[in-house]
């Protein structure tokens, strides 16, 4: 019971929309949990750098934690062949993995990297997980299974 109430003090405010994104992106990091209080659509309240370089996701850490704020562009994702389900659940892992402490990456394929016209990864790869792994010591370094998530 005090488990419970736990997870739910604990739980990030999600919009209802994006419950089930928000859900299988983290799946897509585990065993590492990203330390996310809130999420939030990109609307009024759009931190000014999200306008300004038209980006689809942001992680923005607070004093009292970390907000990912998303937007869907169509035509971003339309072009890449993306449905608007699997271009945000793309864009919430590669919030998640800053959310974890990665960086942009450079290297062709890894979620980390924000240029979606080059090959891109479905969720973390294994170079993304063994990146984290160098930077946090909380959880062993995973075991790579080469099935999908």
């Amino acid at each position: 019971m005090t488990l419970l109430i736990l997870g739910l003090l604990l739980a990030p405010k999600i919009p209802p929309d994006l419950v089930e994104i928000y859900r299988a992106a983290n799946r897509a990091w585990a065993p590492y949990v990203a330390p996310v209080d809130e999420v939030k659509w990109c609307e009024e309240d759009c931190p000014e750098v999200m306008q300004e370089k038209e980006l689809l996701g942001l992680c923005r850490p607070r004093p009292e934690g970390i907000t990912i704020y998303l937007r869907y562009s169509g035509t971003y994702g339309r072009a890449l062949g993306f449905s608007r389900e699997e271009g945000l659940r793309l864009t919430m892992i590669h919030e998640l993995g800053h959310a974890l402490g990665l960086d942009d990456s450079n290297v062709p394929g890894s979620i980390m990297n924000p240029d979606w016209r080059q090959p891109v990864a479905l969720g973390p790869t294994e170079g993304d997980f063994q990146a984290l792994a160098k930077i946090n010591t909380h959880y062993p370094h995973p075991v790579f299974d080469k099935s999908p998530r």
